[in-house]
């Protein structure tokens, strides 16, 4: 069996082993936050709650693009949602 070999940049192995790092620590704290929420669907009061923000910020959110599910007069926002939203407005 033939044996292939190269050189990486000095610092390569490092940097790499950082990205890993971090994505599991990302993972990690999605999984542990999932698990701190036992109902899937909140209303905005308890979204509020849960993100620790005011009515007016989560309105906000919702303009800017959070998916909201509504059941006759009622507003309820999928946990899931709340997570994807977050990520996608990572800075």
């Amino acid at each position: 069996m033939n044996k292939l070999s190269f050189e990486v940049p000095q610092g390569f192995a490092d940097k790499y082993f950082e990205e890993l790092v971090q994505m599991n620590r990302e993972a990690i704290e999605e999984i542990v936050s999932f698990s701190q929420v036992e109902r899937r669907y909140l209303t905005k009061k308890e979204a509020c709650d849960y993100l620790n923000v005011s009515y007016q910020t989560l309105q906000s959110m919702i303009t800017n693009g959070l998916n909201t599910i509504k059941i006759g007069s009622k507003y309820f926002i999928d946990v899931q949602d709340i997570h994807i939203f977050m990520k996608k407005h990572k800075k």
